[in-house]
């Protein structure tokens, strides 16, 4: 048995660099994931908590990680999320 506390989830996501200048900590963002076929996708808000300081050079994109407080009811750690 394994035990998940679902009360917030932590979210890493990259930006490209053209936004980057407009990402810092404690900027608001929104996803959405479907959790089930034929369900509307759940939504969730939660807050940045961490900018690299760097961008990926391949991938022209800066790494940040936000929490999502309260997630609604189905969304789990490590799904897709847009």
């Amino acid at each position: 048995t394994t035990l998940t506390d679902d009360s917030a989830l932590k979210l890493t996501f990259r930006v490209p660099e053209r936004f980057a200048a407009q990402l810092t900590a404690g900027t608001a963002v929104r996803v959405s994931a479907q959790t089930a076929p034929d369900v509307p996708p759940a939504e969730a808000t939660g807050e940045v908590y961490f900018v690299s300081p760097g961008l990926d050079a391949g991938l022209r994109a800066l790494e940040a990680k936000a929490l999502l407080a309260r997630p609604p009811f189905g969304l789990r750690p490590g799904m897709f999320a847009a």
